[in-house]
């Protein structure tokens, strides 16, 4: 059994017992270790297998409990709480909590008081006006949750779909492998498309045999369902994730690559622009890469993001991963976060960045030991230990703090004008009115002391549609005011997606791409921010982690002297 799968046995324990009314410690306790799971680079099979209970007690948060719970679930498949939680609350409940506006106590409520254990159950109390009439509800809420069920039930039952990030790393699981040196995803897994429906990708360097071979012998990695599919192609799965390989030829890799990752439209142009299709493979045969054969195309390179429609306009200074300098909003385990501040920043310094933004969770967002002004204060001082541990990473003490209803801050202005930087953003009511939505966020973005809106619509893919608001004028605002958009690199949320990111671009406003990392390797999540901000075609200027921590310091310093100017004019 997998890291991945372990943590979504633990996740899974930690949801059954919130639903059981459980004591919070403990289930924060089994979502850290999931949260572990993830982010350690040891396989815990191995350290089971070669050190049993003591090799595993030895890493960070992992006692007596949850390491034999490890050891019964990777000896039998299960554990004695898991079996017990799944006995006392239905599996099915699960889907249910992933409904907006619906915790755990109100879904242990459902359940209790009317018997409702899915969401097909929901969804009938909904359209039969059963909650409206159960105190607490009221037809407003109803049809809000209702709304959010049918989302569900429609991306459960419509086609497959992938988040990009699972697709991706399947892609790059089978390339690891086949250890070729050549090898890349086709169709919207190469363009960076959110959502995927099928995992398609080309290899070169290798025979069908060779590479069934590898991949049937993998058995300490996700493999499975290894079969030939033509002399030239094969299939695998990949933690249940089915990937279609073809293997190409050296000759004719630059056209499979350069056709298959583009849509339809993109590859009509080409054609056109080469004569016909037999011309665009001629091109492509005499050319070494994807890049030349633009070029010999009479075109600029159009980089594999941007491989959509008809001649797409790439900026000079289009947007890359190499070119941040680093990263805010991360979170440490001061609030919700597996990992101290100081193994942040090491992290940090191994992915090669020069500055890190903290901001971990505020007051309001208790749930996520979130910090009040006290902790904050006190904070501080770790912040500046660390800063003498790791000085080639330039650190700056932030937080990210919870936009109330009203669009007020849950932190009062004396604590934030202490910090370098404030995050702001909505974690509750999610589902208001379009224009109170659009009002809260207009407000916040206006702050003197907010620099950054985090993940603004609050979505999460293939669990929960955004809040619905006005993002141009919420964008405008921002511009208006030095505020910065994030593009949450976090894998379920993509945090605006690329199409409002182009939106709020055409009304002046800036990014900061983050990866709301929560442990040590979140920061890998940043790559895919870094993607939906090139498919949203920004150039470097756009963004302001853009820039090395020195001028990044530089102009936070300036933007909060200007902010506090204004909250001092403001208050005479």
């Amino acid at each position: 059994m997998e890291n991945p799968e372990i943590a979504r046995t633990f996740d899974e324990l930690a949801d059954l017992l919130e639903l059981g009314g459980e004591n919070p410690f403990k289930l924060r306790a089994y979502r850290n270790f999931a949260e572990l799971a993830r982010e350690t680079g040891d396989r815990l099979a191995d350290l089971a297998a070669t050190g049993g209970s003591d090799a595993l007690e030895k890493l960070d948060g992992v006692g007596p409990a949850i390491a034999k719970k490890v050891l019964d679930l990777l000896a039998k498949g299960t554990f004695d709480a898991l079996d017990r939680a799944r006995a006392e609350v239905p599996v099915s409940l699960l889907l249910v909590l992933g409904i907006p506006g619906l915790g755990a106590k109100t879904v242990r409520r459902l359940f209790v008081e009317a018997g409702i254990k899915t969401l097909e159950e929901l969804e009938a109390a909904c359209e039969q006006g059963t909650l409206a009439g159960m105190a607490g509800f009221g037809k407003k809420k109803q049809d809000k949750i209702l709304e959010g069920v049918k989302f569900k039930l429609a991306a459960i039952s419509g086609p497959k779909q992938l988040l990009l990030a699972q697709a991706r790393a399947a892609v790059g699981e089978i390339a690891y492998l086949l250890g070729v040196e050549k090898a890349v995803a086709l169709g919207k897994t190469r363009r960076g498309v959110e959502l995927v429906e099928d995992v398609r990708m080309i290899a070169s360097g290798i025979t069908r045999d060779e590479a069934l071979s590898k991949l049937e012998v993998a058995h300490d990695r996700p493999i499975s369902h290894v079969m030939p599919a033509g002399d030239m192609a094969l299939s695998a799965s990949v933690e249940g994730i089915s990937v279609s390989i073809t293997l190409v030829p050296r000759a004719e890799w630059v056209h499979a690559a350069l056709v298959g990752g583009a849509d339809a439209e993109h590859v009509a142009w080409l054609v056109e622009l080469a004569g016909s299709e037999e011309k665009l493979k001629e091109i492509c045969s005499k050319v070494k890469s994807e890049e030349a054969a633009y070029i010999a195309l009479g075109t600029a390179p159009v980089p594999a993001e941007l491989r959509e429609g008809r001649a797409p306009v790439v900026p000079d200074d289009l947007v890359a991963l190499e070119r941040l300098g680093g990263v805010f909003h991360v979170h440490s385990d001061w609030s919700d976060g597996t990992a101290s501040i100081l193994d942040m920043l090491r992290a940090a310094r191994d992915h090669g960045l020069g500055f890190l933004g903290l901001s971990d969770h505020s007051q309001a967002a208790w749930y996520a030991n979130g910090l009040g002004g006290d902790r904050l204060l006190e904070q501080a001082y770790a912040v500046e230990a660390a800063r003498r541990e790791v000085p080639e990473v330039r650190l700056f003490h932030g937080i990210e703090v919870d936009i109330l209803a009203d669009g007020a801050l849950d932190l009062p202005d004396e604590i934030l004008e202490r910090l370098d930087f404030v995050i702001a953003s909505v974690h509750s009511q999610l589902q208001m009115d379009a224009a109170a939505m659009t009002a809260r966020l207009v407000r916040a973005v206006s702050h003197p002391l907010v620099t950054i809106l985090g993940h603004p619509t609050g979505r999460l893919l293939l669990a929960r549609g955004g809040s619905g608001f006005d993002v141009a004028q919420v964008a405008a605002a921002a511009a208006a005011n030095d505020t910065f958009l994030e593009i949450n690199a976090n894998p379920q949320r993509l945090d605006l997606s690329d199409t409002l990111v182009r939106l709020a671009r055409t009304k002046g406003a800036r990014f900061a791409i983050d990866p709301d990392a929560h442990g040590t390797r979140g920061f890998a999540d940043t790559a895919l921010g870094v993607t939906v901000a090139r498919r949203a075609a920004l150039s470097a200027k756009d963004v302001l982690n853009a820039a090395k921590g020195e001028a990044v310091g530089e102009f936070l310093a300036a933007r909060k002297s200007r902010g506090l100017a204004k909250l001092k004019a403001s208050a005479s």
